[in-house]
């Protein structure tokens, strides 16, 4: 079966750019903003910009643990686009026994790194709350 007319694929990969949607708005609220490349681009071009955005957390001026969610977040995206790639090359050489786990596993990935990226979010929101206080 081609991934051209499998929902679990268009499923899986409409999740990975939600979730990369969700963290390229996160990261532009960072202490030392961060722009994920949007709009039409390769998936080479987003793997790059994750990859590059976790080896930032651990310059980001806050605290450990949201510099940990902020690589998590990236990191298991990444597993996510790896076991994808895996999904779409097991259904190109049509071996069905291989598709469910590896489909299974990057939902997974997705759903962790989007957890991730919204317990960053909340420390980012009360950040923000603590700024307008202090005015």
């Amino acid at each position: 079966m081609s991934d051209q007319h499998d929902p679990r694929f268009h499923f899986v990969v409409v999740q990975l750019l939600g979730c990369y949607a969700l963290m390229a708005r996160l990261f532009l609220e960072l202490p030392v903003p961060v722009e994920l490349v949007t709009g039409l681009v390769s998936g080479e071009a987003m793997r790059d910009a994750v990859k590059h955005t976790a080896l930032l957390a651990q310059e980001q001026p806050m605290p450990k643990d949201q510099q940990f969610q902020m690589e998590h977040a990236c990191l298991l995206w990444l597993a996510a686009d790896q076991l994808l790639g895996a999904f779409h090359g097991a259904m190109e050489a049509d071996e069905e026994a291989e598709y469910e786990h590896l489909a299974a596993g990057a939902a997974h990935c997705i759903m962790a790194a989007e957890d991730a990226a919204l317990e960053f979010g909340e420390w980012l929101v009360q950040q923000v709350k603590n700024e307008l206080n202090e005015e």
